[in-house]
């Protein structure tokens, strides 16, 4: 999914959502997410991929990214989200579970990578998440 981006942002800051063609990483769809910024510091789902719903047990989409973090590590997120949309600029986290009781140790990595809206404005992210582990019950 870097690649794919990489290759449609050419010399250009950011890539537009509109270039994005789920044809071209259709072996990745499973992993892959588009946000959309709706507030500073916070982005909600407009599409995930199956991989993220089998995480979260539910269906994701219009659920804020930060569901994903403990309440601890919401403002860092936060501080990334703001990184990707203004500078404009991809970031990539390491990420890990909680481990306890019903609760094995996942690990998982996601990659963010802003694009422009329709409107010319960087409002949406292109990323892709993928964890490694037992999901809890």
């Amino acid at each position: 999914i870097e690649s794919y981006w990489e290759a449609f942002r050419g010399s250009r800051l950011v890539p537009k959502r509109s270039e994005i063609d789920p044809r071209g990483i259709e072996h990745a769809l499973e992993y892959t997410f588009v946000l959309e910024r709706i507030a500073i510091r916070m982005a909600r789902f407009r599409i995930a991929g199956s991989h993220l719903c089998n995480i979260m047990g539910m269906e994701v989409r219009g659920m804020p990214l930060s569901s994903f973090i403990t309440p601890s590590g919401r403002e860092t997120l936060g501080s990334v989200l703001e990184d990707v949309f203004q500078s404009p600029s991809a970031c990539e986290l390491e990420m890990e579970a909680e481990v306890g009781r019903k609760k094995p140790a996942m690990e998982a990595r996601m990659v963010l990578m802003p694009l422009r809206s329709d409107l010319g404005d960087v409002s949406r992210i292109l990323g892709c998440f993928v964890a490694k582990g037992e999901l809890g019950t």
